[in-house]
């Protein structure tokens, strides 16, 4: 039974067991609409990465309003992202790190986050969004996303790696115990705090994360009556 918001909650189904990524999918009987959801179980400490979304991986906290505004006028607007950092958090994750995609965007907008991510080449992870209808600001958002972050580290998260952007971002992972030095910040807050400032994702690319391997291409090309050369 939904509440008025349209939101049910019911126990973990039995066949989760055991260490693992499970997918699940949520089917509504009456008219076959879904939603899905994935769910880690783990069976002790995990290594894990967490990350803001909007002006962290996207260029700026307004590509979520662009898209929204595209939405509702059709224009099909997609957010930019930050050059090479979907390649930085997918060399993370090949390092055998949970990456986890924290976001004060509300509830409703999990779904368009993770098809963002997955159209962007980001690699799979937990995505948790502000549990509210509408988006949070100030120090609400620091203490949603704290408390996010010291739930998950109750369950066994062990936090190597944070990225943010915002001050929000910078308290909430102090306040859970994630070190500044192991904190980057992107934009106009980078460096505050004692974090290490983050200029472009690919400075990491070799210090943090190996180059990914890129295919040697040739094109061959013959000439009627010659013969192929070395």
């Amino acid at each position: 039974i939904t509440d008025s918001d349209g939101r049910a909650e019911f126990p973990m189904p039995a066949a989760i067991t055991g260490a693992g990524t499970w997918f699940v999918k949520f089917v509504v009987y009456g008219d076959l609409t879904t939603a899905d959801a994935l769910v880690r179980v783990v069976d002790g400490p995990s290594p894990c990465v967490v990350s803001d979304i909007d002006g962290t991986l996207t260029t700026s906290d307004w590509e979520l309003a662009k898209q929204i505004l595209g939405d509702f006028l059709d224009l099909n607007y997609i957010p930019r992202m930050y050059d090479n950092a979907n390649k930085v958090l997918t060399g993370l994750a090949k390092q055998g790190f949970q990456i986890v995609y924290l976001t004060a965007r509300p509830y409703w907008l999990q779904r368009a986050s993770r098809r963002w991510l997955q159209m962007k080449g980001f690699p799979v992870g937990n995505v948790y969004t502000y549990s509210g209808a509408l988006p949070t600001m100030g120090s609400a958002t620091s203490d949603a996303k704290r408390d996010q972050v010291l739930a998950m580290q109750a369950e066994g998260a062990q936090f190597v790696y944070a990225f943010g952007n915002a001050t929000t971002d910078i308290s909430a992972y102090a306040e859970a115990g994630i070190p500044a030095t192991a904190t980057w910040i992107i934009g106009e807050h980078a460096g505050e705090n004692g974090t290490i400032a983050l200029e472009k994702y690919g400075d990491l690319i070799g210090p943090l994360v190996p180059s990914p391997y890129i295919p040697y291409r040739a094109v061959l090309v013959i000439v009627d009556g010659q013969p192929p050369g070395p």
